[in-house]
């Protein structure tokens, strides 16, 4: 990607709160959009003048992240997800997993600003496993130098986290977010289904127990 001299600041505040009692991690890194994920996220249809709106998983075809702003946009359904401006002004943008997702470990996604306008942005991501309290990670700020037309960024998380929700805000003007790719977490049985998986493996045992102590009978008639 051609950047040009121009520095988009981009500052990345971590809120961590986890289980585990090794320290998580985010890497923050400006990439050139290829890559494998799980999910691409798509718009059904065009619309205009929201606030609000849920991207479907190109694999699951089911609900996978819902975006929100303070500012009217339009969504954009021609390849994958485009949020832009529907007045002149588009500053802010936050998501939250939607549908069955609980969060993600890796979340790519590109900002178009104006042509040279090079605008000072936050990117903020919240990282949670499920627990609350155990450790909070402080402030990370990551510079970057951004040029016209595409800027990729990749998040990722370590130590088990995982991003359960991310905003951004700009003093000054988006044209677009777009592009928006993650991995997901895997799937974790509810406790009833745990405690049916428990019972079943018991009843089990206990019917293979019960036959080896009864033994074998061979009648003759």
């Amino acid at each position: 990607m051609a950047y040009s001299p121009k520095c988009l600041f981009l500052g990345v505040l971590i809120a961590s709160i986890i289980t585990s009692s090794a320290s998580a991690a985010v890497v923050i890194q400006a990439v050139n959009g290829n890559g494998s994920f799980d999910q691409n996220a798509l718009f059904q249809s065009d619309q205009t003048n929201l606030t609000t709106v849920t991207a479907i998983g190109n694999q699951s075809q089911a609900d996978l992240i819902t975006f929100t702003s303070n500012d009217a946009f339009n969504t954009n359904a021609n390849g994958q997800a485009t949020i832009t401006a529907f007045n002149t002004t588009f500053n802010d943008l936050s998501f939250i997993p939607a549908g069955t997702e609980t969060g993600f470990t890796a979340v790519l996604f590109n900002i178009i600003v104006p042509n040279n306008s090079n605008p000072p942005i936050t990117v903020s991501f919240s990282f949670n496993n499920g627990a609350f309290g155990d450790l909070t990670l402080g402030n990370n700020v990551y510079d970057f130098t951004l040029g016209n037309g595409s800027n990729f960024f990749l998040a990722t998380v370590t130590n088990g986290s995982i991003i359960s929700q991310g905003s951004l805000v700009t003093s000054g003007n988006m044209d677009a977010f777009q592009q928006v790719r993650v991995d997901t977490v895997a799937a974790v049985p509810e406790p009833s289904t745990w405690a049916m998986l428990i019972l079943g493996f018991a009843g089990v045992g206990f019917m293979a127990y019960r036959r080896k102590n009864q033994g074998s009978a061979f009648r003759i008639v």
